[in-house]
This record gives structure tokens, sequence and C-alpha cells, in this order.
């Protein structure tokens, strides 16, 4: 017997890709969504098949990311976003809220979600987790979406034969 491997391409090439972004830590996000657009450029990715929605902050992330999942224009999304700990326990709230509906929504819907929302102590552990080279969890999480939109779509057309 023949073991069968299977894994997923991650050329952007004929892709839809949308990223929900949040304003909250600024700074920080902005940098997220420049690793992610530099690594769906780098494989292949056209600027027009990109969409970027801007929220508030990471715990509307969710609403708008399970929304966009359910227009069936994307193959694979991604949600970035930077918590910060403060003095308070919102910390604790909005990562266990945020990455709870966030995990919720493939299962749901099959539309690959990637979680890029840093959740650090401090903002030098955000900052350098959103540096200008492929450690940006931004480019990571590129990689990740399409790699999961090309699996995914596999299993569609497999499923349609």
């Amino acid at each position: 017997m023949v073991t069968q491997e299977i894994i997923g391409s991650i050329d952007g090439k004929g892709l839809r890709i949308g990223i929900a972004i949040a304003r909250f830590n600024g700074t920080v996000t902005r940098r997220l969504l420049k690793g992610a657009l530099n690594g769906l450029r780098v494989h292949n990715m056209l600027d027009e098949n990109i969409s970027i929605v801007w929220v508030p902050g990471s715990l509307e992330l969710a609403i708008v990311v399970r929304e966009m999942a359910l227009s069936g224009e994307y193959d694979g999304l991604i949600a970035l976003g930077c918590v910060i700990r403060g003095d308070t326990t919102h910390y604790d709230v909005v990562v266990e809220q945020s990455s709870s509906a966030l995990g919720n929504i493939p299962l749901e819907t099959g539309i690959p979600v990637v979680m890029g929302v840093l959740t650090v102590e401090n903002l030098q552990q955000a900052l350098s987790r959103s540096g200008d080279d492929r450690s940006n969890k931004g480019y990571y999480c590129s990689e990740t979406v399409l790699e999961m939109a090309n699996l995914m779509n596999d299993f569609k057309a497999a499923r349609s034969r």
C-alpha cells in the first residue's frame, strides 16, 4: 500500500484573499499588514484579488471575518490585530473571545481563517514580531492562508468529481 501525501501549494495565482485588520495598536497592525501583503505578492497574488477591511479592534474581527467567509467571495481570510497586556484583565477577555470566535469560523463556513492577532506582554515584543522580514507574523499568515486555501480548494474539487 502506498501512502498518500497531500500538501497545499503556497501559490496565490487565481486565489481571492480577504484581510480583516484592527485599527487598535495601529503602529503594529499596519506593520503586520505590510508583511501580509508582501507575502501574498511574493507568492503571485494580484492586488485586485486582495481585499482589506478595517475594524476598530481585535474583538470586532470575528464578526467581519465571518461575514467575509459567508460572502463566498474569498478562498481564505487573514485576521490581523495586536493585543498588548495591560494592568487589567481586559487582555485576557479580548484574547480568549477573539481567538475562540475566529477559530469557529472555518469550522462553520469551510473557509480557512488564519489568526494573525499578536498577543504580547509589551510593545517591544509586538514590534519584534512585525518586522520587515519573513519573521513578520503577517508574512507567515500570508503563506499559511495560501496553503490552506489551495488545500481546501483541492478537497472541494475532489468532492465534485
